[in-house]
């Protein structure tokens, strides 16, 4: 259940680090001050105090808009710039690790349980002692009202149009025009979505993000 009490509403009141359209360069997320992030919320009731949560994850650099609901399990390892838009849910243990790119999830999203969002990687080294050569981070961008299932991973250089729609378990590399439904490994675009609210969808993926 998504609540809203008083602490979400007083920590809504503090600076303007909840506009997150802020002009000036990114602010790099500050590790340390995600690992305090990270023993604060484990001690949180899962689905309470989602401003305390939201004002840590200012605290660390990240650019968090209004309303943003974050589960206590969600973990944020990365050390480039983060952005989530007004409204957005993150579910039970999402998972965001990578490099120094920047990640961005417009308003309104619905980021399921056990996401995961990789802007880091490496080359592949064919003559070298490790299979994984040098690494590189890329940047992850969601649209507005994109909905990712329950285990889905996006992989950095990936850029998903709004009111998108990824299936639970889909692998997601490149790039996705607006209102797509995506599935599979690697992810293709299986239907364009259309403005009926209850599209006729090949399999049932209604439970996936708020289980």
């Amino acid at each position: 259940m998504r609540t809203r009490g008083l602490a979400d509403r007083s920590y809504e009141t503090r600076g303007r680090l909840d506009d997150v359209s802020s002009p000036g360069r990114p602010r790099r997320l500050k590790t340390p001050l995600l690992w305090l992030h990270a023993r604060v919320a484990a001690q949180i009731p899962p689905t309470r105090l989602f401003g305390v949560k939201r004002a840590l994850l200012r605290l660390a650099g990240a650019q968090v808009g209004k309303d943003v609901r974050i589960v206590s399990s969600a973990r944020f390892c990365c050390s480039g710039s983060l952005h989530v838009g007004d409204g957005t849910w993150i579910g039970h243990e999402v998972l965001m690790v990578g490099g120094d790119s920047e990640i961005r999830i417009g308003a309104r999203c619905d980021i399921a349980p056990r996401v995961m969002l990789v802007t880091g990687s490496h080359e592949i080294s064919i003559s070298g002692a490790r299979a994984a050569g040098d690494g590189f981070s890329r940047p992850i961008s969601i649209g507005d009202g994109t909905w990712i299932g329950a285990g889905a991973v996006v992989i950095g250089g990936s850029t998903i149009g709004e009111h998108s729609v990824v299936a639970a378990g889909a692998i997601v590399r490149g790039s996705f025009p607006a209102r797509s439904l995506l599935a599979g490994v690697p992810a293709r675009v299986v239907k364009t979505l259309g403005h009926d609210p209850t599209p006729d969808l090949p399999w049932n993926i209604e439970s996936s993000v708020r289980g």
